[in-house]
């Protein structure tokens, strides 16, 4: 197998990342966000041996929710796209309020692909924190657990 080529790889340096309560409206929350983590899609298996032959049997089950994880930068500014407040509410919504994420790694530009979530809820909400001696930015994070998420094509 060749080697991909290095034009062809991307980096994260120009993704961005929306959220939606609705999952047709968008917030564009890209310049607050530091980093998303991978996804994992796993799914359950069974396995059962026979008393005949030396393999095993087995079966796929279903799949396993994904924890989905996005750093972003605290500010206390009233900006409708400042997303901590907004995923704060969400966050303590009884019940767990309703959240969508999409993500896109080249930046969202029209035909390149793109990650969106499922209907999720908000399991972790980092809230802001640090030490006296750390000039770095005030960040937060939150995990979405979400059913899937599928890919597409920006349009």
């Amino acid at each position: 197998m060749t080697q991909a080529a290095s034009s062809l790889a991307l980096s994260m340096v120009a993704n961005a990342v929306s959220t939606s309560t609705s999952g047709t409206a968008w917030t564009d929350i890209s310049g607050y966000t530091n980093s998303v983590e991978q996804g994992e899609v796993s799914r359950a298996s069974g396995a059962v041996y026979t008393y005949d032959g030396d393999k095993t049997i087995i079966k796929a089950g279903k799949l396993a929710p994904l924890d989905l994880k996005f750093t972003f930068v605290y500010t206390e500014d009233t900006a409708a796209v400042a997303p901590f407040g907004a995923l704060l509410a969400l966050a303590q919504t009884a019940g767990g309020g309703t959240v969508y994420v999409k993500w896109s790694p080249k930046g969202g530009a029209t035909g390149t692909s793109q990650y969106i979530s499922d209907a999720g809820i908000i399991t972790k909400l980092n809230l802001p924190g640090g030490k006296a001696d750390d000039a770095n930015p005030v960040v937060c994070s939150f995990t979405l657990q979400t059913p899937y998420v599928t890919k597409s094509t920006v349009t």
